[in-house]
């Protein structure tokens, strides 16, 4: 048996949640001929594709004919909060990493000042003790001048 399609994956591309995806495992599927856990990933075979794709109807839609018009916006919303994945811009944005270079610390010793296309901005870290003047860290924003790092802190003073 083939398991060639990772959980990951299949969510994304049927814009569901993982979540919606290990219920539906749970429920109606078999271990070994259905799914498998390889390498630590779950991974589904086209008959487990098959199963999610009859649970979740044609295109990722809700199965099943709602009564009323009314009924069918409130179950629309009910499923998308549920079952899509989120879509904000603010989020989107929020991957984006950028490198900024190390300015000085504050009393908080897990936050940093560093200056990103020449403003500057805050950045949160595990402990500031290693970092020096003219480092470069990778951050993504969080929000507003807010960012975090997104490596680990450095080890030594000045070097990751």
């Amino acid at each position: 048996m083939e398991f060639e399609h990772a959980e990951r994956e299949l969510a994304e591309r049927l814009g569901v949640r993982q979540e919606v995806l290990k219920r539906i495992r749970k429920r109606r599927m078999k271990r070994g001929t259905h799914f498998d856990l390889v390498k630590g990933a779950i991974r589904y075979a086209e008959a487990g594709v098959a199963i999610v794709q009859q649970e979740l109807g044609a295109g990722g839609a809700k199965k099943g004919a709602p009564r009323g018009e009314e009924q069918a916006v409130r179950d629309d919303r009910r499923w998308r909060r549920v079952f899509l994945l989120p879509r904000r811009a603010e989020s989107l944005r929020a991957r984006v990493e950028r490198v900024a270079v190390f300015k000085k610390t504050f009393r908080n010793p897990h936050i940093i000042q560093c200056e990103c296309q020449g403003e500057l901005i805050r950045v949160r870290v595990r402990d500031n003790r290693n970092f020096r003047k003219g480092m470069e860290v990778p951050c993504r924003q969080v929000k507003g001048d807010l960012y975090e790092l997104t490596r680990r802190c450095p080890r030594w003073p000045g070097r990751w």
